[in-house]
Formats: C-alpha cells, sequence, structure tokens
C-alpha cells in the first residue's frame, strides 16, 4: 500500500538542506526544536511570564484532554474581557502557557528517542506519534505546521541515504560533494540527516571549511592556515544541492574517540539548528529614530553576535567536554589573540569611527566608552549569565536536553531571569 504524505511534501522534493545527527540520532536533540519554534512563532516573546514546572504535571492539567489552547487567541480573547476578570484570565492563560510549552520540550525528547531507536521510521507512524504526544498538551494539530516540520525531517533523512546508496564508495561520495577526489584519507559518518566527513588531510579539511570547493578550487596556504585553528565545521553548502545544510567535517587527528565526538555532537548542534531555522522568539528591534547611543548599540550587538554565541552555548554546554569557566573564555577571547568567536572585534572599531565623524573629542570619548561598555562588558557579562543559566538547569536537576528544549527559542537576555523562575517554581 502507498504511504501518503502531506501534499506540502509530496508536491515537490524541497532542496530544503539536511542536518546531522549521528549513527542513530545519537546525541541530537532535532525535531522537537522544529515543532517548538514553529508553533511558538506566535508568541511574542516577554508578552507573559514563563512560568514552567520541572517534575511532575499537576494534578488536573490546566488544558483539557479535548481543549485546543492557541496563545495567540487566548490572549486576543482576554483582551476583550471585563477588566475585574482580566487579572484571573491572565493567570489562567500563564499556566496554560507553561504547561504547554514544557509539554512542547517533553514532546521533543520523546520524538528524538523515537527517531534515535528506528532511524527509518515510516513517515506515517512519526507523524502519529507526534499527534498523539501533542494533542495532550492542547496544541493545534490540524495546522500544516506539524506536517511541514515533520516533513523537513523525513526528507532530509531520505536524501542522505539515497546519497550514499547513489555512492557507496566514500572517496567518490567526497568527489561528488566538493568536486574533487580527497587528498589523503577521510571517513564518513552517515547519521539520519547528516553526513559526518573525518579529514586527515588538512588540504581536504580547509576545502570544506573555507568552502573553496564553491570555486572549484583548492585552498590557499593562509585558507589552510586558519582551518588548522579549528577542530570542527558544519556548513550550510554542497555540490550536491540536496545535500546542503548537513555537511560536518572534522579536522581529524586520530581514530573517532570520545573528543571526537564531542567535536561532532559541538558542530551537529548547529547543523540541527539550521535545520529548524530557529530564531528567537523576541523579534528583532528596529532601529529607531531618537533612540540613545547605548539603545543603537545595544540594538546592533543584538543583530550581529547575541544569536550566534548563544548557538556556541548550547553546543559546547550540549557536548559536556568544557566546564563553564573554560566556555566563557573560548566566547571571550579576542580575534587578534586567536579566538574564533570573537564577533564583535571588528564591528566595534567600525562603530567608533563611523559614529565619531564630525564630533569634538569629548563626544569621541563618550561614544568610544559607550561602545566599550556596550560590545565588550555588557556583552562578556551576557555571555556569563547565559553560560550560568544553562548550567543552574542543569544543577537543578534538569537534563541536558530538557534544557537545550526550554531555553533554545529564548533570547540569551532572557536565560537569567526565566531559569530563576523556573528554580523558583520547582522549589515551592
Amino acid at each position: 500500500m502507498k504511504e501518503s504524505f502531506p501534499l506540502k511534501i509530496t508536491e515537490k522534493e524541497p532542496k530544503l538542506s539536511r542536518e546531522k545527527v549521528e549513527e542513530n540520532l545519537k546525541r541530537s536533540k532535532d525535531t522537537g526544536h522544529l515543532l517548538e519554534q514553529a508553533y511558538w512563532e506566535a508568541v511574542k516573546e516577554g508578552s507573559v511570564e514563563h512560568h514552567i514546572e520541572f517534575k511532575g504535571e499537576a494534578t488536573k492539567p490546566p488544558i483539557g484532554s479535548d481543549e485546543i489552547f492557541d496563545p495567540k487567541k487566548e490572549l486576543e480573547e482576554i483582551k476583550t474581557t471585563p477588566k475585574e476578570e482580566r487579572k484571573q484570565k491572565l493567570q489562567e492563560f500563564k499556566e496554560k502557557l507553561a504547561y504547554q510549552k514544557e509539554g512542547l520540550a517533553r514532546t521533543q525528547e520523546q520524538l528524538v528517542s523515537v527517531i534515535r531507536d528506528n532511524p527509518d521510521i515510516s513517515w506515517s507512524e512519526l507523524y502519529k506519534k507526534a499527534l498523539d504526544l501533542l494533542i495532550k498538551y492542547g496544541a493545534d494539530t490540524q495546522e500544516n505546521k506539524v506536517k511541514h516540520i515533520l516533513g523537513k525531517y523525513y526528507w532530509r533523512h531520505r536524501a542522505i541515504k539515497e546519497a550514499r546508496d547513489k555512492f557507496p564508495d566514500k572517496n567518490k561520495l567526497f568527489e561528488e560533494i566538493f568536486g574533487r577526489p580527497p587528498r589523503g584519507k577521510i571517513e564518513v559518518v552517515e547519521g539520519p540527516v547528516t553526513l559526518y566527513f573525518r579529514c586527515h588531510n588538512i588540504k581536504d579539511y580547509a576545502l570544506i571549511s573555507q568552502q573553496t570547493f564553491l570555486d572549484y578550487r583548492d585552498p590557499s596556504f593562509s585558507e589552510r592556515r586558519v582551518a588548522r585553528a579549528e577542530e570542527g565545521i558544519s556548513i550550510s553548502t554542497s555540490l550536491i544541492p540536496n545535500l546542503q545544510g548537513t555537511i560536518i567535517a572534522e579536522r581529524a587527528k586520530g581514530e573517532f574517540k570520545d573528543n571526537q565526538k564531542k567535536i561532532y555532537v559541538h558542530e551537529e548542534q548547529h547543523t540541527i539548528k539550521r535545520l529548524f531555522d530557529e530564531r528567537p522568539v523576541r523579534e528583532l528591534k528596529p532601529y529607531k529614530t531618537g533612540a540613545s547611543l547605548a539603545e543603537q548599540f545595544r540594538m546592533r550587538r543584538e543583530r550581529i553576535a547575541e544569536l550566534r554565541v548563544k548557538d556556541e552555548i548550547l553546543a559546547f554546554m550540549k557536548d559536556g567536554q568544557w566546564n563553564p569557566k573554560d566556555i566563557f573564555n573560548f566566547l571571550t577571547m579576542p580575534g587578534k589573540n586567536g579566538g574564533l568567536y570573537d564577533y564583535l572585534g571588528e564591528e566595534i572599531k567600525k562603530i567608533i569611527a563611523i559614529y565619531s565623524r564630525s564630533k569634538d573629542k569629548k563626544e569621541v570619548k563618550e561614544i568610544a566608552e559607550t561602545a566599550k561598555q556596550i560590545f565588550i562588558d555588557d556583552y562578556r557579562e551576557l555571555i556569563r549569565n547565559g553560560i550560568k543559566a544553562f548550567q543552574d538547569l542543569i544543577d537543578n536537576g534538569y537534563s541536558t536536553e530538557q534544557t537545550i528544549a526550554l531555553l533554545n527559542a529564548e533570547p540569551l537576555a532572557k536565560w537569567s531571569k526565566i531559569v530563576k523562575r523556573l528554580i523558583q517554581k520547582q522549589a515551592v
């Protein structure tokens, strides 16, 4: 019997970029992330407080078994209720929102477990399991978002399998994806939605890392030097369109042991985020006329660095190899000292130069001091607090998977506040 697929998916196979997740989705936390992100697009961050219980659900769930809870619609209805009833309605709304949001995090864990145990699960089975889980938490399963989300996973997994079936020889696979045969030894680890290349020759690794294969050329000496400073990378490109977004590479220095697996897990987190196209729930603010200098700088910092450094915190904390102090040092080391995550170093110089035009010495000094405060001091504190927030959840009994699910769609600047409330709620 021919299996039916959602219309949006069977009309044509999208050139969706695929992602990774090792052998049987070994440590990947993918499908649930998409579920959470897609569903919560409707709710603007900051419109409600987060009240999420961790262990055990309430004796009587705030959302009934046959109830559909749509946060956006519910908020609109609350606005029309009499003022004297609004406070109670808003409290009920918060409880439902909290219950549903943690439910989505739990759904993520369970779906990941299902996929890990059976990467070749059929579309109908996967979709049914997702619906069964989502109904419990009042999600609107009639919307096509669920099909679209799970469809992304399904097609990526299928494309990976087709590529390996077509090119069983790893060297030929490398050549098809990157435009030339490998110069040295390579290993390929196939995941449900990932192709992981372990490159033992720096020219092969740099070809991927610096993406010079897009220009059909080998990496230059300077590009190889940059690549030598890396351990692994995930990229969103490929000469085989259907494999775009699935590629991870490691600068291999031996067997695939614990440290190498941690590199894989770290880079995997980045490709998973690309697969789900996640963004913070809070929309970036447009530049406002009359905004203070500090506010303008904060908005630039948010656009340039905050999402990227949030991704790195999640990836570093996920692989479990480094302690919080090490992670902080990695993420705040200046580029001139060899730091790989200095997203703002050049920006500070550019900002000061632009804003200092036609200004007197006093104004130039104020601009430089404000830039230092926002782009260095406050940014470092933001990173420190983010790492601490993640660790605090772990220390209070949350699993790594739950922590990622709960923090992933939230802006980094809100993590500390959210975690504080979670822990306070748990202690009651």
